[in-house]
């Protein structure tokens, strides 16, 4: 279900998938979908669900990045084989960039897992 939003223009602070999104707005859009709850921006959404290391992450975490340190600056859905999909301001547009992009590698901040996320829904 989340490739469906590849190509969905990208909009600071939009929450909608006919006008657009940012990070945050996709992921508590597509996660909305789900039937979970998340908060708007991704300083809150970092606070969602349980730590996950990367060596251990499933289909559906959410991978959050940095160029503030600490703050979360963005965040994205994984979609496995080190792919992830987030609405990326500099493509203008929801796209799907490997975890190993030397950009989103080093400013990788973590990932969480989001309760209530069955792996049936996940597959889907």
């Amino acid at each position: 279900m989340a490739r469906t939003f590849l190509g969905l223009p990208y909009r600071w602070g939009g929450t909608s998938e006919r006008r657009g999104v940012d990070c945050s707005g996709l992921v508590k859009v597509l996660f909305a979908k789900l039937h979970i709850e998340l908060p708007r921006s991704s300083r809150e959404q970092i606070q969602s669900g349980k730590e996950v290391p990367l060596d251990q992450l499933e289909t559906g975490d959410l991978v959050f990045f940095s160029n503030q340190g600490e703050i979360p600056t963005h965040v994205g859905v994984y979609l496995g084989n080190d792919q992830f999909l987030h609405a990326e301001q500099k493509a203008g547009r929801v796209i799907i960039t490997n975890l190993k992009d030397p950009w989103y590698a080093k400013r990788f901040l973590g990932a969480r897992r989001v309760m209530g996320l069955w792996k049936s829904e996940r597959e889907t």
